[in-house]
């Protein structure tokens, strides 16, 4: 565990190098993760910058992770203006998670995991670091994340298509290796470019309320995904609740979006996935 917290007080950005300090970590406990949001859209031409560590993680390895953090000193996140001491029972900080009103960019996360860095001696630089932050695969409308070391050959097909929906980073063209740390990040996950748009637009259609923080940021990724391929293209590999959902969000990029029809989409969509 010493050499974990060593690892975990390296982090001092969102970058790729960093990112995979915290994936290797939670590896090395069990728990697979993958690249997600901006960090993951970096590699798919997305043009935002990262801010914070966004990861994707299977929903039962969730209490396993904020075990694993704090243990090496990250802090579960809470609003500053919190009357309540800072949780440390997973279960607890979730429930009280629903009602935390943030007032900086928390704002924009849904209600998911966030958790502060350990913190340094230099208080300037504490409040530079970026925050991790750990969505649960399903609640984002992804394929569970598989192990990093799966084998394709022998896993079985529920698996397969989880291994099937994240691709590599030592497959992309965007890996950077002039910090020697090419087999760090190459053991690194992101969803494919297909399976992270539909799960941004699963966010939209599900989760966020139009016109609040989130709902801003999850359509700024989006749009910026958009951009980075040509929309004919990207059609063809969506289902037509999804073709529809992109259809009106083209129309919104340029202004001419009808929201009564984003209503009907969103409660189509909400009907769709209820068992």
């Amino acid at each position: 565990m010493a050499a974990q917290q060593k690892q975990i007080a390296l982090v001092r950005d969102a970058g790729t190098k960093d990112v995979a300090v915290v994936i290797s970590t939670l590896a090395e406990y069990g728990i697979p993760s993958a690249m997600y949001g901006v960090n993951a859209a970096t590699h798919h031409n997305g043009g935002l910058c990262p801010l914070d560590i966004e990861l994707v993680v299977n929903e039962e390895d969730q209490s396993r992770a904020f075990d694993l953090l704090t243990a090496q000193g990250a802090l579960p996140m809470v609003p500053v203006n919190s009357i309540t001491e800072r949780p440390t029972d997973f279960n607890q900080w979730r429930q009280l998670a629903k009602s935390y009103q943030y007032f900086d960019r928390c704002r924009t996360r849904l209600s998911t995991p966030i958790y502060q860095l350990p913190p340094t001696e230099d208080a300037l630089d504490d409040m530079l670091l970026p925050f991790v932050v750990l969505y649960s695969a399903e609640s984002v409308g992804l394929p569970p994340v598989p192990s990093v070391k799966s084998d394709k050959q022998t896993l079985p097909s529920k698996t397969m298509a989880s291994t099937n929906a994240y691709v590599s980073l030592s497959t992309l063209s965007s890996l950077d290796t002039a910090q020697g740390t090419t087999q760090r990040n190459g053991s690194c996950l992101i969803p494919t470019f297909s399976k992270l748009v539909k799960s941004e637009m699963h966010i939209l259609l599900s989760h966020a309320e139009f016109h609040s923080p989130v709902w801003g940021q999850h359509m700024a990724q989006l749009s910026e995904l958009i951009n980075s391929r040509d929309p004919g293209d990207l059609s063809l590999d969506l289902s037509p609740r999804y073709a529809d959902f992109l259809e009106w969000v083209l129309l919104s990029m340029k202004g001419d979006a009808d929201y009564a029809e984003l209503d009907g989409l969103k409660e189509s969509y909400r009907q769709e996935q209820l068992p």
